[in-house]
C-alpha cells in the first residue's frame, strides 16, 4: 500500500528528466538541420549547372537562327551572369538619306557609318531582351542568377582566333574590370571551348565543359573544395 501511494503521489518530472529530454530533441534537431541543409546544398549547385548548361544551349541556337554573335560573362566570385549580342567590330552600316530634306538626325535612314574607333559599350554590346533588358536592370533582377549561395569561382577560355577577331580595336570590345572572359556563340553553331566552375557556400563544386567545335556541354560530378581534381581554382569564395 504505501508503494502504491508512492507512485500516486508523483505528479511531475525531475528536473534531470526534463534536461534529458530537451538534449535528445536538441541532438535530432541537429541531425535533421544537418541532413536538410546538405540536401539544399547538393540541390542548388545541381540546379546552377542545369540553368548555365539551358543558357549556353539556349544561346548556340539562338545564335544559329538570328545569325548573330552571342556572348555569355560573368562576375567572379558572385551569382550574376549577363547575355549580349556582339557587333561585328569592322561592321560599317550605310543608309539611305530620305528625300525630304525635314529629317530627324537620329534617324536610322540617315546616310551614316559605323566607325568600330568610336563605339560605346553600348553600341558593342546589345543586351538579349530575353535573357535580361538592359543593364541597370541587370543588378537587381533574379532572371540571370545562379541559385541561393551559388557562385562562379573560376573560369578558363581557350583563346580563339575569331575572339580575337571580335575583340577588333575597340576598347569597350571584351571589358574584363567587371565581367569575366567571354564565352561567345557563333552563327555556324561552333562556340568558345571554355571550362566553368560553380561553387556554393559549403564548399561543393561542379565543373561544366563547352566543346567549341560541336556545342556540347558535358556537366561533371558534384564535389568538395578538398576532392575537387580539376585545373581551375576550388579554393576562391565569394564576394
Amino acid at each position: 500500500m504505501t508503494h502504491h501511494r508512492n507512485l500516486q503521489s508523483r505528479q511531475a518530472f525531475t528536473l534531470v528528466e526534463i534536461m534529458l529530454v530537451l538534449t535528445i530533441m536538441l541532438i535530432m534537431a541537429s541531425l535533421a538541420f544537418g541532413f536538410t541543409s546538405g540536401v539544399l546544398s547538393y540541390y542548388r549547385i545541381r540546379q546552377s549547372s542545369d540553368d548555365v548548361r539551358a543558357e549556353w544551349t539556349r544561346l548556340r541556337i539562338k545564335a544559329m537562327q538570328d545569325g548573330y554573335v552571342y556572348c555569355f560573362r560573368f562576375s567572379y566570385g558572385e551569382n550574376r551572369f549577363r547575355v549580349d549580342k556582339i557587333l561585328d567590330p569592322h561592321f560599317a552600316a550605310k543608309f539611305s538619306t530620305p528625300e525630304s530634306n525635314n529629317y530627324d538626325d537620329n534617324d536610322l535612314q540617315l546616310d551614316k557609318t559605323i566607325d568600330p574607333d568610336e563605339l560605346t559599350e553600348d553600341d558593342y554590346y546589345i543586351p538579349d531582351p530575353e535573357s535580361n533588358l538592359k543593364q541597370e536592370f541587370l543588378e537587381n533582377s533574379d532572371k540571370n542568377r545562379l541559385q541561393r549561395d551559388c557562385f562562379f569561382a573560376d573560369c578558363y577560355v581557350k583563346p580563339d582566333a575569331r575572339k580575337t577577331y571580335y575583340e577588333g580595336t575597340n576598347h569597350y570590345s571584351f571589358n574584363y574590370e567587371s565581367w569575366s572572359q567571354p564565352i561567345l556563340f557563333y552563327p555556324d553553331g561552333t562556340t568558345s571551348t571554355a571550362t566553368i566552375l560553380l561553387k556554393n557556400a559549403q564548399s561543393r563544386c561542379v565543373e561544366l565543359h563547352l566543346r567549341g567545335l560541336t556545342g556540347t556541354i558535358y556537366v561533371g560530378k558534384i564535389c568538395t573544395e578538398t576532392t575537387y581534381e580539376g585545373y581551375l581554382d576550388a579554393g576562391k569564395t565569394a564576394n
